[in-house]
């Protein structure tokens, strides 16, 4: 699974999870998911109405199961890699594929958001490392399993999709304020147009809610401490 963020990502490799576990031959039936169909109600009204140029894709073996925006580069990459992690390596062949072999080439790709996923025999845990301005911070949340109900993997990755979305939109508000003295009056720091600032303070609390209500339901541990979702 590939997308344009990490909670979209997220979103779809808990929806793919969810049919894998209940069939994997998922991608060889003879009659294929609807995975756009399946999508389209995945996604967020926020998402669908203010960021309408975000994608998602699903590849097996190197081929594209299902994508909402082509990318030449991406179906490169996954048919190098053929489900394998991805290294400098893959992504240096997978640019010579595309634009010619030179051994001089630099190829230059940046990470900011990570998400690793371990399952344990009595709770699941994510780690979620993050870099931006040149610093490296990571926290890590785990949900325990009850004596009489386990927790659906895919239900943990939408709450950590919920998680690493209100942390986002809080840190774009952070950065979205009125201009300070010697600025522009009115002037926005790392504008967004201003039809979406109250749409996206919406999305920040219905996520902060999803993550709450989780919570309450699940025994949920953070190291070192629970992110700040409002500002």
């Amino acid at each position: 699974m590939r997308g344009q963020t990490i909670a979209a990502t997220l979103r779809l490799s808990a929806l793919v999870i969810d049919h894998f576990l209940r069939d994997s031959q998922v991608f060889q039936r003879a009659v294929p998911i609807d995975w756009a169909d399946l999508w389209s109600r995945k996604q967020s009204d926020f998402e669908r109405l203010h960021h309408p140029e975000s994608w998602v894709s699903i590849h097996a073996d190197g081929r594209a199961v299902f994508v909402t925006r082509g990318s030449e580069a991406i179906d490169m990459i996954e048919e190098v890699a053929k489900g394998q992690d991805l290294t400098n390596d893959l992504i240096k062949t997978a640019t010579w594929n595309l634009l010619g072999k030179a051994e001089d080439m630099v190829v230059r790709h940046e990470s900011q958001t990570a998400v690793v996923f371990s399952p344990f025999p009595t709770h699941l845990r994510a780690a979620v490392l993050e870099r931006r301005g040149g610093r490296t911070g990571s926290f890590s949340v785990s949900a325990f399993h009850q004596t009489d109900r386990k927790i659906r993997l895919s239900a943990f990755i939408n709450f950590l999709a919920d998680l690493v979305e209100a942390i986002t939109l809080k840190e774009l508000m952070e950065r979205t304020r009125p201009a300070g003295a010697g600025e522009e009056a009115g002037s926005l720091v790392s504008p967004i147009p201003l039809d979406q600032i109250d749409a996206t303070i919406e999305r920040r609390k219905h996520c902060g809610e999803f993550v709450a209500a989780f919570e309450r339901a699940n025994k949920v541990q953070y190291r070192p401490e629970r992110p700040q979702l409002i500002g």
